[in-house]
């Protein structure tokens, strides 16, 4: 039943019709207790059956009868069903894999459910698809058991192929992933464990899970063969007082309460003792002592440091260690080992070799785990410094605040403090260090004292000295680290967006940045899939502490992230953009320092190919800072004829165009198309587009439309379909404003629709459909219109093209029905936020007019003649789309505020950012 029906007789294969087929899949569906007639005739006929289908369906039925055997169908109240002589292979049980299974048997059971759609004869209604469902449903969990057999017969390369075929179907099930991680580091190819891990705790998160016990443990024996336990992922939720650190009490809590040692690991400065001294405070047992180790360097000094906590009275001449232990294997209570980073290992030892009683637990702090058995490890990470929904301050400003000494400050400098936090990137350390300065430095000259962040210091003089600045605190950790893996921290430093584990593989760097985020060096970003460093970390990674990259080694970095550049492009460019979009976002403050890296080497020329593989994601989500640095590369590029300068001079135009600046933009299209050789007309087309905006957002329609019509020529002669639906959706757009023809209209937004779709490319199918509603709306045809623009909103939010979803959100809600006048201005006032939040404040002029109605109709004249003003000023040379309700809005307004309306009307505007801000606190 998986495929295509076959029935056998006698081992041999007995032919059927199509129709015939559909009727034994579904009698197989719904053995044994059989089919209704409805639901045979819906089986074979689907939703247009003919008048004479019950007459029809007996003799399809007669026809199978005299083909199998007696019995084969039977005849039941209201339907058929098959008969006892008849065994459906789906229903056969699996059979199950034996904890010691032979692989034999194991290759029998996968060969019992082959690929394919079950019951693929039946066509996809409701009824028909939960027996798919459950077919499916068995066959993953049976093919699950059999990859984890794989494994336990040492096949793990059969076990990878195995349940990868089942996530292919199901990427939700656990098992599969286990199998997969499993699979992968027994076959030594643990880069690719982790990243299919990354991807198992993201398809888990989508269904709001988290990865189980299971596969987290078979995550971390990738990354450290030794590592038996860890129970830390990922960053923890934090709020309330001990300055943001409430979860991380009671997490530790927690682990207390269910296992024996645990370990709070974390970057110097992050605050670990000021935790476990917390959570000692508060541990139930009256008997919670605290021994620091910061000073210890040896076995002996671990020892001595125990024996005068614990109460050690060995005899004369009898060592310590066993006294200690002696100790331990009584002790009651909880034991706070702090600061054991220099003994990790010997402690390590003496714990490992210690049964502890029940009534007993150690809590450890280190910059590294133990690696023991049993070890529950909290990793710590520093304060968050952005504010969460309804927060005044971040994590880190309210324990700046908290520790200022002239509390001045806390009401007088609250956006520098802000920023103090932000500089030191929450670490409470440096806020300790920043709020003592405070005390005697204003704010603002601490935030510039902090340019140097590293070297900002301690000056009181109480703090160990590994403390004094956040320097000495994170070399004390580098000074720790062998050669390869200062080398791998170079090269995490080079990469501010971090690196993944193929890129890392690839350049032979895995297992260094693993033992990196071991020692708190790096951490692993579990959301993003990718290793990171803390920016202050990486400034002291950029200087004479670490070495420089070697020639080669910088070579492979920068050609893979230009090879990856030009992948990502190509797949914008098809139905696959929404993820390559979302990895390109990843990736572009990498690609940002690799196009600094190829400047300061002299390739321009790479720079150039480089900012143009960046078209497709500037031009549908509106990137001024990736425009800047194009504009940086075409302007120190020597040559106009360079593959990519066209399109990179596309990129470098977007910046100026979003700002206003249309003329200029004009320039650099004309010039670089000037110098196009014919080789590169490819990416003319695409580039030519972008004058033929900025001359309509000038007002000339008509020369704009001129330049589309003759770019059409270049996109027939190229072949670029891209651009041909960039092209022809702009005609379509700008012809609707020109009041060209209906006829004209339909036409070019047609051909426009059926370029894109020929792409696949949301964006685009986003694009197509909203200039195909502006046709409709200009013409009158609202219902139309809203359809129109509805699909160009669900395109626009599919491909995550901030210009389209914005732009056709506030077209579709101005037009929508069944909307008051406050959620029409709410889901306005929206869209316009989204606008600008993606650069677009020219373009949120257009959007303007839409919310003069329900403005006019709440009583909000001023808002609505203060909006006038700014389309007066901004407006294209009016030609904004003209928005329902749009002139009366402004004729009431005039009206009701009398005089008052010509001053608003004649306001001084400074700048478009700045009067969008006060219009929109108007609202």
């Amino acid at each position: 039943m998986i495929g295509p029906t076959t029935v056998t007789s006698g081992g041999e294969v007995v032919p059927l019709a199509p129709r015939e087929r559909a009727i034994v899949a579904c009698l197989a569906a719904s053995h044994p207790v059989g089919a209704r007639t409805t639901e045979l005739i819906a089986a074979v006929w689907d939703a247009a059956p003919p008048a004479t289908a019950r007459k029809t369906l007996q003799n399809y039925i007669r026809t199978v009868r005299a083909k199998t055997v007696a019995g084969f169908v039977e005849t039941i109240s209201e339907g058929y069903r098959l008969g006892p002589v008849a065994t459906v292979a789906t229903a056969q049980p699996s059979g199950r894999v034996e904890d010691r299974p032979d692989a034999s048997r194991v290759d029998e059971i996968v060969a019992r459910w082959p690929p394919g759609v079950p019951f693929a004869d039946l066509p996809h209604r409701g009824e028909f698809d939960a027996a798919r469902t459950r077919v499916r449903t068995r066959r993953n969990q049976v093919l699950c058991d059999c990859a984890a057999a794989y494994l336990r017969v040492d096949r793990p390369a059969d076990a990878v192929a195995l349940a990868r075929r089942v996530l292919e179907e199901d990427p939700y099930l656990e098992a599969a992933w286990l199998a997969v991680v499993s699979g992968l580091h027994a076959l030594g190819r643990r880069a690719e464990a982790t990243t299919s891990f990354l991807e198992a705790h993201r398809r888990l998160a989508d269904i709001g899970l988290d990865p189980g016990e299971e596969l987290r443990r078979a995550h971390l024996a990738a990354l450290d063969p030794a590592a038996l336990f860890r129970t830390s992922y990922g960053p923890t939720d934090r709020t309330g007082d001990l300055v943001g650190r409430q979860a991380d009490m009671a997490r530790l809590e927690r682990l207390l309460a269910t296992h024996q040692l645990v370990t709070i690991v974390g970057p110097g400065g992050v605050g670990k003792t000021r935790l476990a001294q917390a959570v000692m405070q508060q541990h139930p047992s009256a008997a919670a002592v605290w021994v620091d180790l910061a000073a210890a360097r040896r076995s002996d000094d671990l020892h001595v440091a125990l024996a005068r906590v614990l109460g050690a009275n060995p005899a004369p001449g009898q060592a310590l260690g066993p006294e200690v232990c002696r100790l331990l294997a009584t002790a009651a209570g909880l034991v706070l080992l702090d600061s054991a980073d220099l003994v990790r290992e010997d402690l390590a030892r003496l714990l490992n070799a210690v049964t502890l009683p029940d009534t007993a637990r150690i809590l450890v702090t280190s910059r590294r785990r133990l690696g023991i058995p049993g070890e529950a490890v909290h990793r710590l990470d520093p304060l968050r410094t952005t504010r969460g929904e309804g927060e005044e301050h971040s994590e880190a400003a309210l324990l700046l605040r908290s520790r200022l000494r002239a509390q001045r400050h806390a009401e007088e400098d609250g956006d520098a403090l802000a920023a103090i936090a932000r500089r030191v990137e929450g670490l409470p350390l440096a806020l300790e260090l920043a709020a003592a300065r405070l005390a005697v430095v204003p704010a603002a000259a601490v935030l510039t004292e902090l340019g140097d962040r590293l070297a900002f210091a301690d000056r009181s003089g109480v703090r160990p000295e590994r403390h004094h600045t956040m320097g000495q605190t994170i070399r004390w950790t580098v000074d720790r680290l062998d050669m390869p893996q200062r080398r791998a921290m170079r090269v995490l430093a080079t990469l501010p967006g971090g690196a993944r584990p193929d890129l890392l593989d690839h350049l032979g760097l895995f297992d260094e940045v693993v033992e990196l985020a071991e020692a708190s060096v790096a951490y692993l970003d579990v959301d993003a899939g990718r290793y990171r460093m803390l920016d202050t970390v990486r400034e002291l990674a950029l200087s004479d502490v670490v070495p420089e990259l070697t020639e080669d080694l910088t070579r492979q970095v920068l050609t893979y992230h230009v090879d990856l550049a030009r992948g990502l492009d190509a797949r914008m460019r098809t139905s696959d953009e929404p993820r390559a979009a979302q990895r390109m976002e990843q990736e572009i403050t990498n690609l940002h320092a690799v196009h600094v890296e190829l400047g300061r080497r002299g390739r321009s020329d790479q720079q150039v190919w480089l900012a143009a593989q960046t078209m497709c994601f500037v031009g549908w989500r509106s990137r001024p800072d990736v425009s800047a640095w194009a504009h940086e590369a075409i302007t120190g590029s020597p040559h106009r004829g360079l593959p990519g300068f066209c399109r990179a001079t596309g990129v470098a135009g977007w910046g100026p165009f979003v700002s206003g600046g249309t003329s200029t933009v004009i320039s650099m299209v004309d010039q670089a198309l000037a110098a196009c050789p014919p080789a590169h007309q490819w990416e003319a087309a695409e580039l030519a587009t972008l004058a033929a905006h900025a001359l309509a957002a000038e007002g000339h329609l008509e020369n704009a439309l001129g330049r589309l019509e003759a770019n059409a020529a270049r996109v027939l002669a190229t072949g670029n379909t891209y651009a041909g639906a960039m092209n022809q959706g702009a005609m379509a757009m700008y012809g609707a404003m020109a009041a060209r023809p209906r006829e004209w209209l339909m036409a070019t937004a047609s051909e426009a629709r059926e370029l894109a779709a020929g792409t696949g490319v949301p964006s685009l199918l986003g694009w197509t459909w909203y200039a195909t509603g502006l046709a409709h709306m200009t013409l009158g045809e609202i219902d139309v219109a809203r359809e129109a623009l509805a699909e160009a909103l669900t395109y626009g939010e599919q491909s995550g093209a901030a210009t389209i979803e914005a732009v056709a959100r506030a077209t579709w809600t101005g037009l929508a029905q069944g909307l008051d006048h406050e959620e029409k201005l709410r889901a306005l006032v929206q869209a316009l936020r989204r606008t600008r939040e993606a650069g677009h404040d020219i373009q949120a002029i257009a959007s303007l007019p839409w919310l003069f109605e329900p403005l006019s109709a709440l009583g909000k004249h001023e808002a609505v003649l203060l909006g006038e003003r700014l389309v007066q000023r901004y407006g294209r040379g009016g030609q904004l789309p003209q928005a329902p309700g749009y002139r009366a809005a402004v004729d009431v307004a005039k009206a009701s505020l009398g005089p008052r309306a010509a001053v608003l009307l004649a306001r001084t505007i400074r700048s478009l950012p700045d009067a969008l801000d006060a219009w929109q606190d108007e609202l």
